[in-house]
């Protein structure tokens, strides 16, 4: 009998010294393939998405068999991650992780080690992308960082927008409520990393200080942000 594959496979990176595990699971890209997938994965479905159009079914499985290989490694085997009332993974006591997907990808990390855990995928955006939502994620002085950058600049517009949303998935579970793309402001990028200044109001309510590095990792034809804080108060 042949043994069935794993779906999920993981790359171990380094931030600051620490090491981190990430775990990735494809999503089938076709609508007879994400059927199959769904039928034998529907426990991890969430009641929320049960009328769901069946690739949002299984971009949400994907994650959340991503997220459960990652906190098995943690010791917390059999483990299917639920939603909060609002909509966000509900961690086991004493873990933080964070969950993302794009296109025909989704990736998740968790840890015990750290107090604030965020990440985002994204594929680079088009030039008629960015010049449409342009207004909404970077004010004018950070587009002038951006212009600066030797980066090209619709890798370092969809890096900015990454790491600000890994920073909004970072500090939600102390703010808990919505927070747009001006709560924080690019200080410094590179091709590896974003600095993003949070507002203080904000700042305030989280572990850490306001100054945040976004770290930037290029994967599987994606550009994927992450952070790992610890508690800096």
């Amino acid at each position: 009998m042949t043994q069935k594959k794993d779906p999920v496979r993981s790359q171990q990176i380094t931030l600051d010294n620490h090491q981190l595990t990430l775990y990735f699971c494809d999503i089938p890209p076709d609508t007879n393939q994400q059927n199959e997938f769904i039928q034998a994965n529907s426990h991890f479905l969430s009641p929320h998405l049960a009328s769901a159009a069946p690739k949002r079914q299984a971009e949400f499985i994907a994650g959340r068999l991503a997220s459960g290989k990652a906190l098995e490694a943690l010791g917390l085997r059999n483990q299917i991650v639920p939603s909060n009332a609002d909509r966000s993974p509900q961690w086991p006591e004493n873990v933080v992780g964070a969950i993302s997907h794009k296109v025909n990808l989704a990736t998740a990390a968790v840890s015990r080690q750290f107090d604030m855990l965020g990440l985002d995928l994204e594929t680079t955006f088009t030039d008629a992308t960015i010049q449409r939502i342009s207004r909404k994620i970077i004010n004018e002085n950070e587009q002038r960082v951006l212009l600066a950058s030797p980066l090209p600049y619709s890798f370092a517009f969809t890096q900015v927008f990454s790491a600000k949303e890994t920073l909004y998935k970072a500090i939600y579970p102390f703010v808990r409520k919505y927070l747009g793309f001006d709560t924080s402001e690019v200080v410094d990028i590179s091709e590896n990393f974003v600095v993003l200044m949070l507002r203080k109001d904000v700042a305030k309510k989280t572990p850490c200080e306001a100054l945040f590095k976004i770290h930037t990792i290029e994967t599987e034809g994606h550009i994927l942000t992450l952070t790992a804080q610890s508690s800096q108060r």
